[in-house]
């Protein structure tokens, strides 16, 4: 049986036994619901409910570099990421869309010194380190 889902060399996932294809830069963040399944959002507002894991998905496109687990449940493309804002309750990464996910408290550190390194602008720059 064929992998309904497979990474392309040319940066797309392809869904459906092949019937719809995604390029990758065009995903915005992926989101694990429902327990075992996984909603990706897309630039054109669009998005799909897949029956595979979001480790399933952070497994095929952390390869790209583009793509980092901020806390359980959500993968953020880079690219779409707007700005990073400390608060009383933690570090938050802002979305180009409005959205806005929590970043976990183990991987603050190292999401931020990635974010530093991606040259990303940051919401007050108090205490960032």
């Amino acid at each position: 049986m064929k992998n309904p889902i497979s990474f392309q060399k040319q940066q797309s996932l392809s869904f459906n036994y092949g019937k719809v294809n995604v390029r990758v830069s065009s995903i915005k963040y992926a989101e694990s619901v429902y327990g075992n399944y996984t909603i990706l959002k897309f630039i054109n507002r669009k998005q799909i409910l897949s029956s595979y894991t979001l480790n399933y998905y952070s497994s095929i496109l952390e390869e790209s570099k583009l793509f980092v687990i901020v806390r359980k449940g959500i993968l953020i493309n880079l690219s779409f990421m707007k700005c990073t804002e400390r608060r009383t309750d933690g570090v938050y990464v802002i979305m180009q869309d409005g959205s806005e996910f929590r970043v976990s408290r183990r991987k603050g550190k190292a999401f931020l010194d990635l974010a530093k390194h991606k040259n990303t602008a940051y919401l007050n720059n108090n205490n960032l380190h």
